[in-house]
């Protein structure tokens, strides 16, 4: 049987993890931190696997699939150079509303209809919504 690659199956599939892929960004959007600083830390695989379970749980009572190992490798073969931003962070500095505010919580409406706990994606969507509100008003260190 053939593997399948990124971008093969059905177009729920291809969906679900193209929206999983963003979750790094979520991630440095929720925290305030451009992604090269996040991808810099010893600790991102393991702040982002747990999240990608989540969306692989909504995903999978959508009858789609993703691979969270999948989605973590392919984000570790990703390259991220000093001055990295990503899309959220960029929101961010330029005061525009966060894209991933909407995209967890449509994940977390989907959850709740299929009856699948997603704690870890609430609170993305809450911390990414306070950066969204307040991040212009925060002192910055110049890097």
């Amino acid at each position: 049987m053939k593997a399948r690659g990124r971008n093969e199956g059905s177009e729920r599939d291809v969906v679900w993890r193209k929206a999983a892929v963003t979750a790094l960004s979520w991630i440095s959007g929720a925290l305030g931190l451009p992604v090269d600083l996040v991808r810099a830390s010893d600790g991102w695989q393991n702040a982002v696997a747990p999240l990608l379970r989540e969306i692989a749980a909504v995903a999978r009572a959508e009858d789609a699939t993703v691979d969270p190992a999948e989605i973590v490798a392919a984000l570790a073969a990703l390259p991220s150079p000093p001055g990295s931003k990503g899309s959220a962070y960029a929101s961010l500095e330029r005061g525009q509303r966060l894209e991933i505010v909407e995209i967890c919580e449509s994940i977390v409406r989907r959850a709740d209809a299929a009856g699948v706990e997603v704690p870890l994606t609430r609170l993305v969507a809450s911390l990414a919504h306070v950066q969204e509100q307040s991040f212009q008003q925060l002192p910055r260190v110049p890097r």
